[in-house]
């Protein structure tokens, strides 16, 4: 296979543990468990508070933070020996985490970032104070410095080095009063779902990675929240959108990114097993993960 390894990380940044924590025991019961990899296991990260932070805006605060060091503490060591991972989560929060241990190792690294939201709520504007709305705005350098520190700089990604694929949430940020990159990072790559519609999937992989070799990045690490996917593909998921891409586009995407020397790793989120009652989204999850990283 194209990785070298799995490692869980049941975070859910709502603090109630709706569901998403139990992801990668989902995909692991899935089949994951007989994949010819190395299964190094969950990194025992856990955000228990479901308290809104006053001063940040941010749900279980100082939980996160200490979860967020647990993470990047328990892969950068994996990292160094060159180890290509799958990280499954869990929700985005696991990203502050693990893309602050792979800049330590690298800190010219890229992200391609492929969700179905933007993800950079400002803190005090996120209507639900989760930091899984807010986790790429951290990353660069918008958030606390306990979090947007968490590489060592003050923010983990630059924009040149930043590519977002598939958002479709334009109007939630507007009605939030968040800026959208356009307006605050405009040097960040966005490649949004209306262009990804027809043909635009089967460019969006060779966009991203001219660019990462543009802004001269030092590999790149790929995230995917699987609600870039639309509800009828992936229907367990706590907030739905309308629209959304489907398998094959998905794959048209990311298999290229995989197939890169520069490919690091990569890491999924936001299945939601709770719903998911006869496991069916998990098992199609895992097929396409086994298939597209095969």
């Amino acid at each position: 296979m194209i990785i070298d390894g799995v490692i869980g990380i049941p975070m859910d940044s709502s603090g109630r543990f709706a569901g998403c924590e139990l992801m990668p025991a989902a995909l692991r019961e899935a089949g994951m468990a007989g994949w010819p990899v190395q299964d190094r296991g969950n990194v025992q990260a856990v955000l228990a508070d479901p308290r809104r932070d006053s001063d940040t805006g941010i749900i279980g605060f100082a939980d996160l933070v200490n979860a967020s060091v647990v993470v990047r503490d328990a892969l950068e060591p994996v990292l160094r020996t060159g180890e290509r991972p799958l990280v499954t989560g869990g929700c985005c929060s696991i990203l502050l985490g693990t893309f602050a241990a792979v800049r330590r190792i690298r800190p010219d690294a890229g992200l391609v970032f492929i969700d179905g939201h933007f993800d950079m709520h400002e803190p005090h504007r996120s209507e639900t104070g989760e930091v899984a709305d807010m986790e790429v705005g951290i990353l660069l350098g918008a958030g606390p410095a306990e979090l947007s520190g968490l590489s060592g700089a003050e923010r983990s990604v630059e924009d040149e080095r930043l590519v977002v694929i598939g958002p479709r949430d334009h109007d939630e940020m507007r009605d939030s009063g968040s800026p959208l990159p356009a307006e605050a990072h405009p040097a960040v790559l966005v490649i949004d779902e209306p262009e990804l519609r027809g043909g635009g999937a089967d460019e969006a992989a060779s966009r991203a990675l001219a660019r990462l070799r543009a802004s001269e990045s030092d590999g790149f690490w790929v995230h995917i929240d699987f609600d870039v996917l639309s509800t009828a593909a992936f229907p367990a998921i706590d907030y739905p959108l309308a629209g959304g891409l489907d398998w094959e586009q998905l794959t048209k995407i990311v298999r290229p990114l995989a197939l890169d020397p520069g490919f690091l790793g990569i890491s999924v989120s936001i299945l939601n097993p709770r719903l998911d009652p006869d496991g069916a989204t998990a098992a199609r999850t895992e097929r396409w993960l086994r298939a597209v990283l095969d």
